[in-house]
């Protein structure tokens, strides 16, 4: 059995003469793989980015896969979740994506 896990981080400014951006994204991963028959995967992400008009926007994607079989010979799945809102003084905007 071997397991993994990890998680990436990000933060990042931006300057220009006219706009100004502040933003940063999170990973975490799992996998696990148990003697190299079945194998799970999931991830989640989620970022952020805010500028100097007052907009904030907020993503997030989450991603579950699975494998069982040795390939060729094998059958593979994923399913992925995505969404994101865009906050603003008007109101605010938001999408999912499956």
């Amino acid at each position: 059995m071997d397991v993994s896990a990890n998680v990436n981080d990000a933060l990042y400014y931006q300057a220009a003469r006219v706009l100004v951006v502040f933003g940063g994204r999170q990973k975490i991963g799992v996998s696990v793989d148990l003697i190299c028959i079945i194998t799970r995967e999931a991830s989640w992400a989620m970022g952020f980015r805010l500028d100097s008009e007052g907009k904030l926007t907020l993503a997030g994607k989450a991603r579950l896969c699975g494998k069982v079989g040795v390939c060729p010979f094998c059958l593979k799945a994923c399913a992925t979740l995505a969404g994101d809102s865009v906050i603003t003084d008007g109101g605010i905007d938001y999408s999912i994506d499956y």
